[in-house]
């Protein structure tokens, strides 16, 4: 490596003074009045050394100033999650002037129980109004959507903004605004993130649109939603393989209890459930004997439960987020809590399903 530097230094050396042995010739300058003469290949070998040192020093500079910068974002992040956010609150003061610090610092404020405010008209990504808006949603969802508005206004690529939108909008019962925002995320994400989109818009249409909008839900993937629409909507054969597979790939806890709150339960299904009882919560089981008058099926899930089942409790209360935790009376496709889709599950969940394994042994 050593030598190949000397050869280099040595041929670029070359170079140069060939280069000033043919430009030799003197050449007039003039600079505020005066008249120099001095060699070509000086003039131009200053005119190179003087714009490398230009841009050497503009880097440096640049270089300096993000050092700075670093050292000040390092400090206020340790300073906000060590416990100090009013130390954390002077340090990222100085950095709102980009809109991506503006989060810490607000967080930094909330921390000291201070008011969450900020001159939002100064920026351009929409990053200020979607942190505000997630701070607001609980106590003011009205605020939150203006906010939300507003972040899409200035930035329309705001992936957080759409997807904390359009889950307002459903839970408002905005439907129509919500499948088009949806169908707008639908087209600006790719891979794994499509696949999830793809699964909210088949819910939101089977939830909202649902016959009408039965043929393009066909074609999106599976939901418990947009199954339990497919099912309830097929011949009793069809259903019931279609009842079968959502069981296999672990959705038949959640399709059962919400075709019995549709309504659509029938005889073909049942025997499907009975079937594969060891791939089902006991405690769905025995509620749904209990409200049909399957007495003698009952019976037989006595000694299976984690509890005595509660005569007054219906399917209804089965329902929990899987995210937060927020129980239902009845499925809903968006938790209303944590805006989270698609994660409402039966309450007993995995837990029982091996306790009955376990009790039952081979069934």
């Amino acid at each position: 490596m050593t030598a190949l530097k000397v050869v280099l230094f040595v041929a670029l050396l070359v170079v140069a003074l060939v280069f000033a042995y043919y430009n030799m010739e003197p050449v007039k300058i003039k600079l505020l009045g005066r008249a120099v003469e001095t060699p070509l290949f000086l003039v131009i070998l200053v005119s190179l050394f003087g714009g490398f040192l230009t841009a050497y020093i503009f880097l440096e500079l640049k270089v300096l100033f993000l050092r700075r910068k670093n050292t000040k974002v390092e400090k206020a992040l340790k300073d906000l999650w060590t416990g100090y956010p009013d130390r954390a609150e002077k340090g990222l003061k100085s950095l709102v002037r980009y809109e991506e610090f503006v989060p810490l610092y607000l967080e930094s404020l909330k921390e000291q129980g201070k008011a969450l405010e900020v001159k939002t008209e100064r920026y351009k990504l929409g990053i200020a109004e979607v942190f505000l808006a997630e701070k607001v949603l609980r106590e003011d969802p009205k605020r939150a959507k203006e906010l939300l508005e507003k972040a899409l206004g200035k930035n329309w690529e705001n992936l957080r903004a759409k997807r904390l939108l359009r889950s307002l909008y459903f839970i408002e019962g905005e439907h129509k605004k919500a499948v088009d925002l949806q169908r707008s995320l639908v087209e600006q994400v790719k891979g794994k993130q499509k696949e999830e989109e793809l699964k909210i818009l088949s819910s939101m249409l089977s939830w909202s649109l649902r016959e009408e909008a039965l043929e393009e839900i066909e074609k999106l993937p599976k939901t418990v939603s947009s199954l339990a629409l497919i099912v309830s909507g097929s011949s009793e054969e069809k259903g019931a393989k279609m009842f079968q597979n959502a069981v296999e790939k672990g959705l038949g806890n959640e399709l059962l209890a919400l075709l019995w709150e549709k309504k659509a339960l029938t005889p073909k299904i049942l025997e499907v459930t009975w079937s594969k009882k060891e791939k089902f919560d006991p405690l769905l089981l025995a509620t749904l004997c209990k409200e049909m008058g399957m007495r003698e099926k009952l019976e037989e899930l006595k000694d299976l439960l984690s509890e005595p089942i509660d005569e007054k409790q219906g399917c209804k209360d089965l329902w929990i987020c899987g995210e937060c935790g927020m129980r239902y009376e009845n499925y809903t496709p968006v938790c209303e809590v944590c805006l989270s889709w698609n994660r409402l599950k039966i309450k007993g969940g995995r837990g029982n399903v091996n306790r009955l394994r376990e009790g039952s042994g081979s069934v």
